[in-house]
C-alpha cells in the first residue's frame, strides 16, 4: 500500500491540471504543456506523453527568432528600393530582413529592430534658402531662408553679398538668389570723359566748317579778296569761274606792273564776271599765286581730315585706355592686358592679343574646372576611399568634383567647403546593458546611454523594463541590466507543495498503522 501511495502521489503532483506553462512551454490545444521549438524552427507535431515537441526549420523566405509554440515561420520583409529602401541585411531563419534608407531618403517608419519600413526622399532647399539642418536617415532636411544681405543660387548656404571696391561700381543690386554685380569704375570714368571730349571736338569742327562755308558765301558776294604785305604791293586777279580765257588774259595783263592806289581795289574785282577772284601779293620773294578755290578745298577737308583722326582717336581712347581693375568676367595677366576667362570645364592655354581672344583648353580625365578662372591647370578629382567608409556618389566631371558620402554605419569625420566628406569613421556600438539614445546618422556618431534601474538591454539597441510576475507565478530569478526577470508557475510550487504534505502526511499514517497491526498481533514465538 505505501508504493501505491508513493506512485499517486508523484503522479498527482506531474499530471494535476496547470493553470499557466513554464516560460519555456507552449499549451496546446488540449491543455498540455510541451517544451518550445528553438528559434529558426516551429512546431511540427505536439508532444506526447511519451515524447517530446517535433519542430521543423524555416524554409527560405521566412524566419523564427524567438523560442515559440508556432506552426508557421513569419515571412521575411522585402525592402522596396523604389520607396528608398535597401536590404541592410539579410534574411535568415533566426533574424528578419533589417531594411535602410537609401543616401538622400529618411525613414518614416521603424521596425522593432531599429530598421525602416517606410522611407520618404529629403526635401531640396529652393533657391534664396540655405539648408539650416541636413537630412538624415531619421529625419528631413530643414530649410530657411536666407538673411538680407544674403543670397544662395543652390539651396545649400547662404553667401553675403560681394562689396565694390573703391575702383568699381554698383552695375546690379543683389537679392535673395544672386548676388551683386560690379562693374570697373575706372572704365566708366574713361569712357565718359572721352564722350565728353570726344563731343566737344565735333562740335568745334562744325562750327569750324560752319565759319568757313560763311566766309565762302562772304567772298562770293564781294566778288574779290585782298592780302596786303607791306607798303608795295601788286594786283592780279584770276577769275575762278566765267571768265574767258581771252578775258582771263586781258585781265593779266592789265594787272601786270600796276600798282594800287591807296584805298583801289577794296571791295570789289573789275570785270562783270560771276566768278570769285583773288588778289595775290607781289612780294621782295617771288609771286606766290594760290586760287581762293583751292584754298577752301584745303580748308574743308583738313578740317574733315582732323574731324575723322580725333574720332578715331576718342574711340581708341575709350577702348585702349588703360584700365585700373578688369571686369567681372575678365583676368589681368602679368603685362596688364583684361583678357576674357575661360568657361568651367577649361583653363587657360594661352593669354589674349590684340586681336584673338583667350585660348583655352578642356580639363583632362582626372581632373575638373568648377568656375570661370583665368587658371592654366585643372583641379585634380577627390578619390573617395572606401577603406575609411566613403564611396562615390557622383563620379568627377570636366565641371564637377567627384561626390562622395559614407557608406552605411559610418559617419563624415571630415567636412570639405562645398559641404561635401572627406573622411569618414564606424558608427559606435552601443554594449549590453546600454541603449541607443540617438542614432548615429551620415553626420554624426550613434550616443549610447545606461539602462534605467528596472530595465534590461541585451543587445544595446533599445532598454526594456523588467516583467512583472503574474499572481499564478513567482520570481525565480532576479533582473539586471542585461537579463529580464525569470518567472516561474506559482500553482506548480504551491499543488506541489501541497501533494508533499499530502503525501508526507499518508506516508507518516501509513507507517504509524504498520506499527500498530504489528504491535497488535500476537507473538507466536511465546506460544
Amino acid at each position: 500500500m505505501l508504493s501505491a501511495f508513493l506512485i499517486f502521489g508523484y503522479a498527482a503532483v506531474f499530471m494535476v491540471p496547470v493553470l499557466s506553462c513554464q516560460p519555456k512551454e507552449y499549451k496546446t490545444n488540449g491543455e498540455q504543456c510541451c517544451p518550445m521549438c528553438n528559434k529558426g524552427t516551429v512546431v511540427q507535431r505536439d508532444c506526447t506523453a511519451y515524447a517530446g515537441t517535433r519542430c521543423r526549420s524555416c524554409e527560405m523566405g521566412t524566419f523564427m527568432n524567438q523560442p515559440n509554440g508556432l506552426y508557421n515561420c513569419f515571412p521575411c520583409t522585402a525592402c522596396d528600393t523604389g520607396h528608398g529602401l535597401f536590404v541592410k541585411q539579410n534574411c535568415t531563419a533566426t533574424t528578419d530582413t533589417v531594411c535602410d534608407v537609401l543616401n538622400g531618403y529618411y525613414c518614416k517608419g521603424l521596425t522593432d529592430s531599429n530598421g525602416c519600413s517606410l522611407a520618404e526622399k529629403h526635401s531640396q532647399c529652393e533657391a534664396g534658402q540655405r539648408i539650416k539642418e541636413p537630412g538624415t536617415s531619421r529625419s528631413d532636411t530643414v530649410c530657411e531662408d536666407c538673411q538680407p544681405g544674403f543670397f544662395s543660387k543652390d539651396g545649400v548656404n547662404c553667401t553675403g553679398w560681394k562689396t565694390c571696391s573703391e575702383s568699381q561700381i554698383k552695375v546690379e543690386e543683389g537679392s535673395s538668389t544672386s548676388d551683386v554685380v560690379c562693374g570697373s569704375a575706372s572704365r566708366h570714368r574713361y569712357v565718359f570723359i572721352s564722350s565728353v571730349v570726344l563731343f566737344l571736338i565735333i562740335v568745334i569742327c562744325l562750327v569750324t566748317t560752319g565759319f568757313v562755308k560763311a566766309r565762302h558765301c562772304q567772298i562770293n558776294s564781294s566778288r574779290m579778296v585782298e592780302m596786303k604785305y607791306g607798303q608795295k604791293t601788286s594786283r592780279w586777279q584770276k577769275s575762278l569761274s566765267t571768265d574767258t580765257e581771252g578775258e582771263r588774259g586781258r585781265r593779266e595783263e592789265e594787272a601786270e606792273g600796276s600798282v594800287l592806289p591807296e584805298g583801289e581795289g577794296e571791295g570789289e574785282c573789275e570785270g562783270e564776271g560771276e566768278g570769285v577772284c583773288l588778289t595775290i601779293i607781289d612780294t621782295t620773294q617771288g609771286d606766290i599765286t594760290v586760287s581762293f578755290e583751292e584754298l577752301l578745298m584745303s580748308s574743308v577737308l583738313g578740317c574733315d581730315i582732323m574731324l575723322s583722326a580725333l574720332l578715331i582717336f576718342g574711340y581708341a581712347a575709350v577702348f585702349m585706355v588703360p584700365v585700373l581693375s578688369c571686369q567681372s568676367k575678365e583676368y589681368k595677366t602679368n603685362d596688364g592686358r583684361c583678357c576674357p576667362m575661360c568657361n568651367k570645364g577649361r583653363v587657360v592655354q594661352r593669354d589674349c592679343t590684340a586681336f584673338p581672344g583667350t585660348q583655352c583648353r578642356p580639363c583632362e580625365m582626372g581632373t575638373f574646372m568648377n568656375q570661370p578662372n583665368s587658371l592654366y591647370n585643372c583641379f585634380p578629382c577627390t578619390a573617395c576611399d572606401t577603406g575609411h567608409g566613403l564611396f562615390v556618389k557622383q563620379n568627377c566631371t570636366a565641371t564637377t568634383d567627384t561626390v562622395c558620402d559614407v557608406l552605411n554605419g559610418y559617419y563624415c569625420k571630415g567636412l570639405t567647403d562645398s559641404n561635401r566628406c572627406s573622411l569618414a569613421e564606424k558608427h559606435s556600438q552601443c554594449e549590453a546593458g546600454q541603449r541607443i539614445k540617438e542614432p548615429g546618422t551620415s553626420r554624426s556618431d550613434t550616443v549610447c546611454e545606461d539602462c534605467q534601474p528596472g530595465f534590461f538591454s541585451k543587445d544595446g539597441v533599445n532598454c526594456t523594463g523588467w516583467k512583472t510576475c503574474s499572481e499564478s507565478q513567482i520570481k525565480v530569478e532576479e533582473g539586471s541590466s542585461t537579463s529580464d526577470v525569470v518567472c516561474g508557475s506559482a500553482s506548480r510550487h504551491r499543488n506541489f507543495f501541497i501533494l508533499s504534505v499530502v503525501l508526507f502526511l499518508i506516508i507518516v499514517i501509513c507507517l504509524v498503522t504498520t506499527g500498530f497491526v504489528k504491535a497488535r498481533k500476537p507473538d507466536k514465538s511465546r506460544k
